[in-house]
């Protein structure tokens, strides 16, 4: 396809090409719903059945309003001619700022904040449910204000535009570029276009292609959303899009929707975007034996792709039911009625067709007494319940002159309940089954106080600063309940509680502040702490083309200790960043990113930071080398979906910053396209270490070529030599299956394989795999038999097919151990040695 069409998204396997509809509009609809629904997106792409580029309508623009004009151009700064560039304002519900359902549980030190939790940011896994249901209704879509494409020399004109933030888009089939909150009238607003994200893959379910399922892409930064339709194959192309977070949505009639975050890191999953059949399940509600009608009943279901919640009434025979389900590894039903409540869990898939009774029960309440270390009642305590979810706020209660209280109802789910007295240590009770828990006894310790008023430089009070005592309680059985920190009010006034009397130290816990410790005694009072202020960094970090770099982890650490960062930052939207405070010096920043399995870094810039000077910063990413490559199988046929990645193992230059990880696992990296190929870009002219992953598969750097093996794992390269192409050699493991019998015939449901592999398998069933071959042995262990070791002959990329393995009668090494396991049973597990 030609270079400067219009951007497309692709059903591969469809002939003709799906192009922008610019005549279409959004519109907000249904508010009082809470839900946004376009009647037609401003950025879809329609089908048009013809190839080339759709026609684009014209936009009634008002007079003398803003404008933007600008060039798009390439990364050699060549002018672009035919590039469709647009003009997206966020919606007033901005899906960026949607909270979180009341139902979903968020972020524990989230929950006492002012600030509401956003579904995008606090979340994002609980959330499933929802963000999929407004994402299918269109929910906070960006509003297209104006459209173009560039013409001759590159140049484009965007007019009529409303006043506010903007994101500008600039598209092609080669790339993708976009600025983002961009204010006021701009003349020569420059748009570098580059190769961008491109999502490719398929969507499939039970083994099976399935074509025809709508794809919608949603930028999380802008909310702008791109559709597209798979082909015959259920495969799909979308972009190339701007880096960054986007959400993905798959849907398609009788299959239960896909939702899955991409970013700039994390490509689509190994196999693709798998849908799955809705399950459903009812139940009844009764009270002694009675059907109960309008009793609430919640579902909470926890599965691989994330924790769905439902609620249904039940009819006058006491029936409810729940659809759209997947296949979960826990799922909790809950009822309330009139202070009655009943809850069970379901495993749901063992048992389809199947129904729930949920029997009425009065709520269980925690009763106690609070008393003190001398036995003595506390009366007046303050006994708060805090539960998972969001949506239920139980009243305080106290204990009477005798101490003793009487708190909840209590929810079936996880409560936390926290018992405060004044002049006493708090204390906290985790509470899953209340039954077990009640009646308790709380004993509170008493406290040492040290309360007082945190003012900065100035004298001014300084609210909403977190206050840390820096010592231990170790004398406590549990000095983790002990609650030794606290924030200011916005008088600036704090009360800590101590164990112990003697001296402590006070830590800010506060970015505006010097994270300085503060000598004080207890018990103490009317306080007045000083906290200074100290010197931070600002600045902007950019690409090599100048433009603004949104979310790169941005560093601040001591010259003389790089491998320790001080502080770390995230870059904005439009790449700024603040670091501080910290104590005068010399200091080195840099920031980093994750690309496309690229950690991709700016130089180290060394800053004298001294009280009172501002210090900014301008970070920019080297424009680095780009490498490609092919991955094949041992008999050279190309690979797809294979995920790569590299990894700088040492600095080799003084002004290069050191590794850092941010991370918890592994990002998938870029992975291989239908034809086995990868690119990796922005690479330095440092050694990387390279290497291949694909499940069923071993990467063998030795007989790999474009670098030098040093171990198994992975294959050393220099960018910039062997013509920057490098071939990797994946081989498909070998898969050694089976079933494990005992000597009356019987499946066992759990055994041990070669000494370190538990399997849990209903119809013991077994599946081994290893990368190497020739004989193996393997040894099979159960509980009540005595072990059997089968030698395998295993060959190099075949399968082995045992049948059935009979156990003879003996003694065995294992005892009941695997008996008391617990376990959810599986259909069969994949082992590797």
């Amino acid at each position: 396809m030609r270079s400067g069409g219009a951007f497309t998204i692709l059903a591969v396997g469809v002939l003709g090409m799906l192009a922008w509809d610019a005549r279409s509009t959004s519109e907000a609809v249904d508010r009082g719903a809470g839900v946004a629904a376009s009647s037609q997106a401003a950025n879809r792409i329609e089908g048009t059945g013809t190839p080339g580029m759709a026609a684009l309508g014209s936009i009634p623009q008002p007079e003398q309003r803003r404008r933007i004009r600008g060039t798009v151009v390439d990364a050699r700064g060549v002018p672009l001619a035919g590039v469709r560039v647009s003009a997206v304002s966020r919606a007033e519900e901005s899906l960026a700022e949607l909270p979180c359902p009341d139902r979903a549980p968020g972020p524990s030190d989230s929950r006492h904040e002012e600030k509401p939790l956003l579904l995008l940011q606090d979340c994002q896994w609980s959330g499933r449910d929802i963000l999929t249901e407004w994402l299918s209704s269109r929910m906070g879509e960006a509003i297209l204000q104006a459209e173009t494409v560039t013409d001759g020399d590159g140049t484009y004109l965007l007019d009529g535009l409303d006043d506010g933030f903007l994101s500008i888009w600039a598209l092609n089939e080669d790339g993708a570029a976009v600025q983002q909150g961009i204010l006021g009238t701009h003349d020569s607003l420059r748009l570098v276009l580059t190769p961008g994200l491109r999502v490719v893959g398929a969507v499939s379910g039970e083994d099976a292609p399935l074509p025809g399922t709508r794809i919608t892409l949603v930028s999380a930064t802008t909310d702008r959303y791109f559709d597209g339709i798979t082909g015959p194959d259920g495969r799909f192309r979308i972009g190339p899009v701007p880096l960054g977070h986007y959400i993905l949505l798959a849907e398609q009639d009788g299959w239960r929707p896909a939702l899955l975050h991409l970013d700039e890191a994390n490509s689509l999953p190994e196999d693709g975007v798998q849908l799955t059949r809705p399950l459903n399940h009812g139940g009844r509600v009764l009270s002694h034996g009675s059907p109960i009608a309008g009793a609430r009943v919640e579902l909470s279901a926890d599965s691989p792709d994330g924790i769905s919640y439902q609620v249904a009434t039940s009819d006058e025979k006491g029936l409810f039911h729940f659809s759209g389900l997947s296949k979960a590894h826990r799922l909790t039903l809950s009822a309330f009625h009139e202070g009655l409540v009943a809850s069970e869990q379901v495993t749901l898939d063992e048992r389809i067709g199947a129904e729930t009774v949920l029997e009425l029960r009065p709520a269980p309440y925690l009763e106690g007494i609070v008393q003190d270390e001398a036995r003595q009642s506390i009366p007046g305590a303050r006994i708060s319940i805090e539960p998972q979810r969001l949506d239920i706020v139980y009243p305080t209660t106290t204990s009477n002159l005798d101490g003793r209280f009487r708190a909840g109802p209590l929810s079936p789910g996880m409560n936390q309940v926290t018992v405060s007295a004044p002049g006493h240590l708090d204390a906290l009770i985790y509470l899953d089954s209340p039954k077990d828990k009640s009646p308790v006894t709380v004993t509170l310790l008493r406290a040492v106080l040290i309360t007082g008023v945190a003012v900065d430089e100035y004298g001014a009070p300084s609210p909403n600063v977190t206050l840390k005592l820096q010592r231990e309680c170790v004398h406590l059985d549990d000095p983790l309940n002990v609650q030794q920190q606290t924030t200011t009010d916005n008088a600036g006034r704090f009360e800590l509680k101590a164990c112990h009397p003697g001296h402590w130290d006070i830590r800010t816990v506060d970015e505006r502040f010097l994270p300085e410790a503060i000598p004080v005694h207890a018990p103490s009072r009317d306080l007045r702490i000083s906290l200074k202020q100290g010197p931070t960094v600002t600045g902007i970090l950019l690409d090599e083309h100048g433009a603004p770099v949104h979310g790169a982890n941005v560093v601040l650490a001591r010259s003389e200790e790089k491998d320790t960062p001080l502080r770390v930052n995230s870059s904005d939207a439009l790449g700024h960043f603040q670091l501080g405070a910290v104590p005068p010096g010399r200091y080195s920043v840099w920031a980093q990113k994750e690309v496309q399995g690229v950690v991709r870094r700016t130089a180290a810039q060394e800053i004298e930071l001294q009280v009172g000077t501002p210090t900014q910063v301008e970070l920019r990413f080297p424009a680095g080398v780009t490498v490609s490559g092919i991955v094949v199988t041992a008999s050279g046929e190309p690979l797809e979906g294979v995920g790569i990645q590299t990894y700088r193992p040492s600095s080799t230059a003084p002004t290069e910053p050191p590794t850092v990880s941010f991370r918890c696992g592994s990002p998938i990296g870029v992975r291989t396209d239908a034809d086995g190929r990868f690119i990796l870009r922005g690479l330095s002219s440092a050694p990387h270490a390279i290497w291949a992953m694909k499940h069923g598969h071993t990467f063998i750097p030795a007989r790999s070529m474009g670098g030098t093996h040093h171990d198994s794992n992975w294959l050393f390269v220099k960018p910039g030599e062997n013509e920057n192409t490098i071939r990797l050699v994946m081989q498909r493991d070998s898969q050694v299956r089976g079933r494990l019998l005992g000597p009356d015939g019987r499946p066992f449901p759990a055994f041990v394989l070669n000494q370190e592999n538990v399997v849990y398998s209903k119809d013991g069933a077994f599946q081994w795999s290893t990368a190497s071959s020739g004989p193996m042995p393997l040894v099979f262990e159960a509980a009540g038999v005595a072990s059997r070791t089968v030698t395998v002959d295993v060959p190099l990329e075949g399968d082995v097919e045992l049948g059935d393995i009979h156990m003879s009668p003996g003694s065995s090494i294992l005892g009941s151990l695997l008996d008391a396991t617990p376990h959810e049973p599986v259909e069969s597990t994949n082992l590797s040695p």
